[in-house]
């Protein structure tokens, strides 16, 4: 049976400050505003993801940075938190006040249209931030709707939207556009493409008939494991 994911905690492994931690938390995706932040240059940004990470340390039991997506002015977080304020106390101490903050309630991606298996936000496992990151194909962010206005999608509602991704990418060219993963929260599907250019994105949300609300292109992918490698 699956879990009513509004109001139980998932246990979920995550891999912080060199150790696996074992956590029974809420998966969040948060958004934060920062102008040119695609811009700087790669030592710097590690050096600001490994000061964040150092802040963490004081609450490591309690919030836990998975990883994030960097694209030119907005930086998307995935974080393990036991409350939104926790995560708010965090970016007032980083001075980035944060967009918007989300409860994610599953995370998903083909394999899902193979499996009957109850689905919780890590379904699919963590995100290899590394292997994204040295991925030398383009990457883009793109947020939707739910469909139907849904906060929490079904299993069947996510192999759904799944089969028409990849369709869409199937229709289009798979040198064209991929689909990776996806996030379904509660104020949208946060989703994660890799693509030969913008337009080709574009060509996938008509294909598939999805509506968007924002595409940001990702320059890079940052976890505590790629701040390790530096």
């Amino acid at each position: 049976m699956r879990p009513d994911a509004a109001n139980s905690r998932y246990q979920v492994i995550s891999i912080n400050f060199k150790r696996i931690t074992l956590l029974t938390m809420p998966m969040y995706m948060i958004e934060v505003e920062v102008p040119g932040v695609g811009a700087v240059d790669e030592e710097r940004m590690k050096d600001f993801a490994s000061k964040s990470s150092k802040i963490l340390e004081s609450v490591a039991s309690k919030v836990v940075w998975s990883h994030s997506y960097v694209s030119r002015d907005i930086l998307f977080c995935v974080f393990h938190s036991e409350n939104k304020d926790l995560l708010k106390e965090h970016a007032d101490n980083e001075g980035f006040p944060l967009s918007k903050v989300s409860v994610v309630h599953a995370t998903f991606d083909k394999t899902i249209m193979d499996s009957d298996s109850a689905y919780g936000p890590s379904s699919i496992g963590p995100v290899n931030a590394s292997e994204l990151s040295n991925d030398p194909r383009s990457k883009f962010m793109v947020i939707r709707p739910n469909p139907k206005g849904k906060s929490m999608l079904s299993h069947a509602e996510l192999q759904s939207h799944a089969g028409s991704c990849r369709d869409a990418c199937r229709k289009l060219g798979l040198q064209k556009v991929v689909w990776d993963h996806s996030f379904n929260t509660e104020n949208g599907l946060y989703e994660m493409y890799f693509a030969s250019n913008e337009e080709a994105v574009v060509e996938h949300t008509i294909a598939a008939n999805f509506m968007v609300e924002k595409t940001a292109r990702v320059t890079d992918v940052l976890s505590p494991a790629t701040i390790d490698q530096a």
